[in-house]
């Protein structure tokens, strides 16, 4: 529900020139730094996404790395699935 021009201008002016152009720089600011906050919230899971990919990947080098030192054969019937 998007108020018109009409509507901005018909409020703008009931509220003076000095208080509605303050009206309107108070909620587009605010809607501005909400869009920033939501597009750093994004950027940080995408972060967090990529950096658990990357840990899975250095875990299983780590775990195939070690079984291959210790001579360890995995167990075919105790895997999970």
């Amino acid at each position: 529900m998007s108020p018109s021009w009409k509507e901005i201008i018909e409020i703008v002016s009931k509220l003076g020139l000095l208080k509605g152009i303050f009206l309107i720089f108070f909620i587009s600011a605010n809607l501005w730094v909400w869009r920033l906050y939501v597009g750093r919230i994004k950027d940080r899971k995408e972060e967090i996404d990529r950096l658990a990919q990357d840990n899975r990947e250095y875990r299983e080098r780590f775990l195939s790395m070690i079984d291959k030192c210790i001579n360890y054969k995995k167990n075919e019937s105790s895997k999970k699935e």
